[in-house]
């Protein structure tokens, strides 16, 4: 059995409820439509750095920033986790998060 469980119109996050009544478990699935912020990053990396000074490095939709929070404990509001943050950007397997080229 699958149901809505919560939609955030803000963050666009969609939760769904699913029950499996041969294992008697519940899981909640997280979605989020991630194309239009990966399309963005595409195009933010392809124009490639206008300044020196600030520039964005990355745009991560809620949903990544949950997988990170639970499947390696990467906390993006938590300043002791900019290490680990870098580390994740940097890596090829989250390239298409990148706004800009270079290393962290």
């Amino acid at each position: 059995m699958k149901r809505l469980f919560d939609h955030d119109p803000l963050s666009g996050l969609t939760e769904w409820f699913h029950y499996d009544d041969a294992t008697d478990k519940i899981t909640i699935e997280t979605v989020d439509d991630v194309e239009p912020v990966l399309d963005a990053n595409k195009r933010s990396y392809n124009e490639g750095r206008k300044s020196t000074d600030f520039r964005r490095i990355a745009t991560i939709p809620p949903v990544v920033q949950l997988l990170w929070m639970e499947k390696y404990g990467v906390d993006l509001t938590n300043k002791d986790h900019l290490p680990a943050v870098k580390r994740l950007l940097n890596d090829p397997e989250w390239r298409y998060l990148r706004t800009s080229p270079g290393v962290i």
